[in-house]
């Protein structure tokens, strides 16, 4: 599922106040255009309609792919070196996302309870690009000889 909200927000650079659309989750396989806004860096994007600034807005998103079977989490790494409690209430000692227990999740979603934790954006586009270029490898053969 995806999860996008809207807040108002305030420019970095000239303070004026907008509402911004911003993701905590992003399902690629029932919104495969949101993969390509990643790419191009316009996923929680603030762009100041005032002044014309573009800022990221540091999130923590998760990112998943269910044809593909893996997800992502983006965790700013403002997070990690300030020990935030954000992190161990998101994540068990194991690194497992921590899945409220009224949300049961089907037996073929369970890639979602140890998603691949990434620190950057980058590293978060260049793992979608490599899960998918395995993806490729294993279910067209004939491509990769």
């Amino acid at each position: 599922m995806t999860i996008k909200e809207e807040q108002i927000m305030g420019c970095p650079s000239c303070g004026h106040k907008q509402k911004m659309e911003f993701y905590q989750a992003v399902n690629v396989k029932l919104n495969p255009e949101l993969k390509e806004r990643l790419f191009r860096g316009e996923i929680n994007l603030f762009k100041c309609d005032e002044c014309g600034n573009r800022a990221v807005v540091d999130l923590v998103f998760l990112y998943h792919d269910a044809d593909k079977r893996f997800c992502i989490q983006y965790c700013p790494f403002d997070l990690v070196a300030q020990r935030s409690d954000k992190l161990s209430g998101m994540y068990n000692i194991e690194g497992k996302l921590n899945i409220p227990a009224n949300i049961k999740l089907p037996e073929a979603a369970n890639y979602m309870y140890e998603p691949h934790i990434v620190l950057s954006l980058d590293e978060m586009i260049r793992y979608v690009q490599f899960r998918e270029a395995l993806y490729e490898k294993h279910t067209d053969k004939k491509r990769w000889h």
